[in-house]
């Protein structure tokens, strides 16, 4: 299984916009306003074109063996 690293994004946004987040939470299915922005940002990539899933993953890292372990 590849583990993907996520980042903590901090922005500043208008007292308005924050206000209206809330309220699209409370009117949506979104549990949370970082769900609510999460899907937003994948809508605008989709309509884009960007695939945030696969064109931006790091290639899995081989695994080692561990020292007591024989090659073959």
């Amino acid at each position: 299984m590849i583990k993907r690293k996520a980042v903590t994004w901090n922005i500043q946004v208008p007292q308005a916009l924050d206000k209206a987040v809330d309220v699209a939470v409370a009117k949506d299915w979104h549990y949370t306003k970082t769900e609510f922005i999460r899907e937003a940002v994948r809508e605008k990539l989709k309509s884009l074109g960007i695939s945030p899933v696969e064109s931006f993953i790091d290639p899995p890292i081989p695994k080692t063996r561990k020292v007591d372990e024989k090659h073959d």
